[in-house]
C-alpha cells in the first residue's frame, strides 16, 4: 500500500512539473502519445476539443492534481484560453499560479471565499474578462454544490459544457443541479468523479451522455 501511494505521489509530481513547463516537447507528447481513459470526463473533453477551435473555458477551483483534472492536459494540448479562479491562497500559490503561469491566453487569479460573496466576485471577474459564455465551465471548488446550483440556474451563463466535481456534493444538491440543467436542455451523465452536461451535443458526443 505504501509503495502504491508513493508511486501515485511520484506520478502526480512528474505530471505537475511537465504541465507547468508547458514546453513544446510536452505539448507534442500530448498531441501524439496521450490517450485519456475511455468514457471518462477527460475522454469527453478530448473528443469535444477535437471538433472545435479557439475554445475558451472558465474553471472555478483548480484542484491539486493534474491527473484528476479532466481538462488540464486537454487545455495544454489544444491551447485553450480562459480564466481559472482559485479560492484558496495556499493552493493558488503552490499549484494554480505555477501550473498556468506559462500558458498563453490563460489568466489565473485567487479570490477568497472568506467574505461569503464568492458568487458576486466571480460574476465581476466573468464580466471583466468577457468570458460570460465559455465553451467549457468546470467547477472544482469544495463548495461546488452551492456554486453549481447558482450557476446552472443562471440563464445568462450558457456554456456548451458544464463539468462539476461531484464527490463532495450532497445528493439533494445533485438533484437540484440535474433539474436545473435538464430544464435548460442539457444532456447529463456522471462520468467518473464529474457530473458532465452538454448543450445540444452532436450525435457522437451524445453517446457519452446517455442517462444512467
Amino acid at each position: 500500500m505504501k509503495l502504491l501511494t508513493r508511486s501515485r505521489g511520484f506520478r502526480n509530481r512528474v505530471a505537475f512539473r511537465l504541465s507547468a513547463s508547458n514546453s513544446g516537447i510536452y505539448r507534442w507528447y500530448l498531441r501524439n502519445n496521450y490517450w485519456p481513459e475511455f468514457a471518462s470526463a477527460e475522454h469527453f473533453a478530448s473528443e469535444f476539443s477535437k471538433t472545435r477551435r479557439g475554445i475558451t473555458f472558465l474553471q472555478l477551483g483548480s484542484g491539486t492534481s493534474v491527473l484528476h483534472d479532466p481538462i488540464n492536459r486537454i487545455a495544454k494540448r489544444d491551447a485553450w484560453k480562459g480564466l481559472v479562479i482559485e479560492p484558496s491562497g495556499e493552493v493558488f500559490r503552490y499549484y494554480t499560479a505555477p501550473l498556468y503561469g506559462n500558458q498563453s491566453g490563460v489568466t489565473a487569479i485567487c479570490l477568497s471565499t472568506a467574505n461569503g460573496k464568492w458568487h458576486e466576485l466571480i460574476s465581476e471577474q466573468i464580466k471583466s474578462h468577457r468570458i460570460s459564455n465559455p465553451a467549457w465551465l468546470q467547477i472544482n471548488s469544495p463548495d461546488a454544490g452551492t456554486y453549481a446550483l447558482s450557476l446552472t440556474g443562471a440563464d445568462e451563463i450558457t456554456p456548451e459544457v458544464f463539468a462539476i466535481e461531484s464527490g463532495n456534493i450532497r445528493q439533494e444538491a445533485k438533484t437540484g443541479i440535474r433539474t436545473s440543467l435538464k430544464r435548460r436542455g442539457y444532456e447529463i451523465k456522471q462520468l467518473g468523479g464529474y457530473l458532465v452536461a452538454a448543450l445540444n451535443p452532436d450525435e457522437y458526443l451524445s453517446r457519452f451522455l446517455h442517462e444512467d
